[in-house]
């Protein structure tokens, strides 16, 4: 039986071609990554991806398979090709190797945005996943919302805290894939998100919001900025989806 979601696959399916096409403008636009259509792709394209991944493991309920299944599972998937491309890959193509220990304790740090950085922090996502969908003791979508946004604050309090900006960033990717995991479970609301008005709204928000971001931080560094381009990037990437999601 297909239990695949055929207009998930196209959800999972835009997100790769707008990496694709981000990279690709990077390279050969002179603005690189304030290139207008860039400076669009990167306000959503990675919470996108987090968000279908949270969206398709509450769907696929894997958790139901056990602890260990479940997190042999992901090793296999992400943490087998994270330490492939890590390590076995670089020796067999360039002969390259750390050659001390703190060498590769340096090559397993993935903030910021640092070796296939998706990958570890796509496995601690569904590690969190695993551990409150199983052992969780919140009641309805009120409580675990609840949860949810002690979390997320939690992990951005950390980042303003230490003054680590990707921290922050990686927040709003967690919150992401909370986000799918959110809507796959409750339906009502998928359905609310999925209204015309809902979609319009996303829209007219959107377009507003891509005028002005990202500011520019090398004209003004103030954390005031920072913190801006944060929220804006929060927004920007709840409103993505949910435009995304109701397109497809």
């Amino acid at each position: 039986m297909n239990n695949r979601l055929d207009y998930i696959d196209k959800l999972r399916g835009f997100a790769i071609l707008c990496v694709l096409v981000g990279h690709i403008l990077i390279i050969y636009t002179q603005e690189k990554t304030r290139y207008p259509l860039v400076e669009i792709i990167y306000s959503f394209h990675m919470p996108l991806f987090f968000f279908v991944s949270g969206y398709v493991g509450y769907k696929s309920q894997s958790t139901q398979k056990g602890v260990y299944s479940f997190l042999k599972g992901k090793v296999k998937s992400l943490l087998i090709p994270y330490i492939t491309w890590l390590f076995v890959m670089p020796l067999m193509l360039n002969n390259e190797y750390p050659s001390n220990l703190s060498a590769i304790i340096q090559k397993f740090n993935f903030v910021p945005n640092l070796n296939y950085w998706f990958l570890p922090l796509m496995f601690t996502f569904h590690v969190i996943y695993l551990f409150w969908h199983k052992y969780s003791f919140f009641g309805g979508v009120k409580k675990e919302l609840e949860g949810l946004l002690v979390l997320f604050s939690t992990i951005v309090l950390t980042g303003l805290l230490f003054k680590s900006y990707y921290t922050c960033v990686y927040a709003i990717y967690g919150l992401s894939f909370f986000f799918g995991y959110f809507i796959s479970k409750y339906t009502i609301i998928e359905k609310f998100c999925c209204q015309r008005r809902v979609a319009i709204f996303s829209i007219f928000l959107l377009i507003l919001l891509w005028k002005i971001f990202p500011l520019d931080t090398s004209i003004n560094p103030s954390p005031t900025y920072s913190l801006l381009n944060l929220g804006s990037f929060l927004v920007t990437s709840l409103l993505s989806i949910i435009l995304f999601l109701c397109f497809f």
